[in-house]
């Protein structure tokens, strides 16, 4: 993998500024023009500004999974599980909105899901969102399952990973059950102490000990952030990799300093977007890109040494690594976007 490379195609693709994120992407900023129906390796799509946050999800999630065979060729009859992040338990800021969750579980039973259940092993499904409602009340409005996982072995499946510092992974047996789909929501936002999270770091909530990421041990009883790169692109690419049907980001309101670190404090912007496809890394570079080229001082390009700078971010870096680099050397995924046919729509 050519890191210089790399970058420069990142920079060229993304182009993002705030007007443009507000009013939506400018014509090609972020994505090839569709290529004679082709399937796109994932979709953009922006607007909406004038709708409801739960109907501007719902037509932009539509419209991304209209655009790669409709969300009922992969969820019809099937169970569906939705990974949410439900981390946040002071602002919701933090947390997957619950309008795009909501407008993932309307969609999925319209495309005639045979069940739909919201998972996640989090603390924040009791804190109060800015509309004022929580995770689990919104599950609850619209009829879904939440399945709320917790530090507690006997309900989860151990799992031999003899790679990246791991000897056994305890994972949420409900996605080992037959016919059932994956789908990977996660909010678009910076981390204290790992620079970024979205797709690929969103599997943590589907084990038992999601501290064992950071940790020496598979228990989370010796905590070592170095660990976390190599932990995370093995855990990827032995288990989760293969179990996620589909990647859907909740950018209708991406989050600055979620948590930290200092002197950033959680603010949100308006990006009115949502980003579907199936390859959680190539996304998250894209999505990394969204947040660098907001803030090209403050936040780290995707691609980059995340420990080089004096910023908050790289300076706050626990890890003392970018673990998207880890699963690039891996193999685990396409980060040279100039590679991938990326579709940008509008609603």
């Amino acid at each position: 993998m050519n890191t210089r490379q790399d970058r420069r195609i990142t920079r060229r693709h993304f182009g993002v500024q705030l007007g443009a994120l507000a009013a939506g992407f400018t014509a090609g900023s972020l994505a090839h023009a569709a290529e004679g129906g082709k399937r796109p390796d994932f979709v953009v799509v922006t607007g909406g500004d004038k709708l409801s946050k739960l109907d501007a999800s719902y037509q932009r999630i539509k419209k991304a999974t209209d655009r790669i065979g409709g969300l009922k060729s992969f969820v019809a009859g099937k169970h569906v599980l939705i990974k949410v992040n439900a981390i946040d338990q002071k602002t919701g800021k933090g947390s997957t909105s619950i309008e795009a969750m909501q407008a993932l579980v309307k969609l999925s039973k319209e495309s005639q899901a045979a069940s739909v259940s919201v998972i996640s092993h989090d603390w924040g499904f009791d804190t109060k969102h800015p509309c004022g409602r929580t995770v689990r009340q919104g599950v609850r409005e619209v009829g879904a399952r939440l399945i709320h996982m917790k530090e507690e072995p006997g309900p989860y499946k151990p799992v031999k990973v003899d790679d990246g510092g791991w000897g056994t992974i305890w994972i949420a047996p409900a996605i080992l059950r037959p016919n059932t789909v994956l789908i990977n929501l996660p909010r678009l936002k910076t981390h204290p102490f790992t620079c970024f999270t979205c797709c690929v770091k969103n599997q943590m909530g589907l084990t038992c000990y999601m501290r064992g990421f950071h940790s020496a041990d598979d228990k989370a009883q010796q905590e070592k952030w170095t660990a976390l790169p190599q932990k995370m692109a093995a855990a990827y690419q032995h288990i989760f990799r293969d179990k996620w049907t589909l990647h859907v980001v909740d950018a209708q309101e991406p989050t600055f300093g979620w948590d930290g670190p200092p002197p950033e404090r959680v603010r949100t912007f308006k990006a009115h977007t949502t980003i579907v496809g199936f390859d959680a890394l190539a996304i998250d570079v894209y999505a990394a890109g969204i947040m660098h080229d907001l803030e090209p001082k403050l936040f780290v390009e995707p691609l980059s040494n995340w420990t080089q700078g004096d910023g908050p971010y790289p300076t706050n870096n626990l890890t003392k690594d970018n673990y998207l680099l880890a699963c690039a050397k891996r193999g685990l995924g396409e980060t040279d976007l100039g590679k991938l046919k990326i579709d940008k729509l509008t609603i």
